[in-house]
């Protein structure tokens, strides 16, 4: 943000024959300060409405341009209006939203940059029948969070496909049960767990 503009910058214009007179130097201070403030307010509104600064009505003025809501559908956990951390970080999933290419590559992509720094992973199934599920592995997420996911609020499938669900590990910090694949999230007979619904 630009430093502040202050009334001395204009005031230090005066010419030598005019700038010793206190009432004409009063006079255009009075007359100069509502331009600076102006000014001023202006300057500040990047700052306003950055994302990861704003709070209360200009998150809500935020939301409102990209399609976004503090008051949820129905209550969740006596929960009626998101806070502003969790307003944040639900404008920001409906940014990358409607940025999304609609391909599994581009659904991870938002996931990590949504999610940037949470320490777990997701596994996205495509089903290749038009539909699809996501499988949380440790989710180190709030129980508020995890129901907005999983109530539709980041609603990341394309058009036309049906969610299947969301699901965990049936047995935390366990890889989840695949083929052909052995790694930290998938693994096979004897180390793999299988799926359970995740509920919050």
């Amino acid at each position: 943000m630009a430093a502040p503009v202050t009334i001395d910058a204009y005031l230090g214009l005066v010419i030598s024959q005019h700038n010793q007179k206190p009432n004409f130097m009063a006079w255009l201070s009075a007359l100069i300060q509502p331009f600076v403030d102006n000014i001023n307010l202006v300057n500040s509104f990047p700052t306003l409405f950055d994302l990861d600064t704003a709070a209360g009505q200009q998150l809500d003025f935020i939301g409102a341009w990209v399609g976004a809501t503090r008051q949820l559908k129905k209550t969740i956990g006596g929960v009626s209006q998101l806070d502003d951390n969790t307003f944040r970080l639900l404008i920001q999933a409906v940014i990358a939203l409607n940025h999304w290419d609609g391909t599994v590559p581009g659904a991870y992509a938002i996931w990590a940059v949504v999610f940037a720094g949470q320490p777990f992973q997701i596994l996205i199934g495509d089903q290749q029948d038009m539909s699809m599920f996501f499988v949380f592995i440790n989710p180190a997420l709030s129980t508020l969070v995890l129901a907005l996911i999983t109530g539709g609020y980041f609603d990341l499938r394309p058009a036309g496909v049906l969610m299947r669900g969301y699901f965990k590990p049936s047995i935390p910090g366990t890889p989840v049960f695949g083929w052909g694949i052995e790694n930290a999230t998938v693994a096979g007979w004897g180390h793999g767990a299988w799926v359970a619904p995740l509920t919050t």
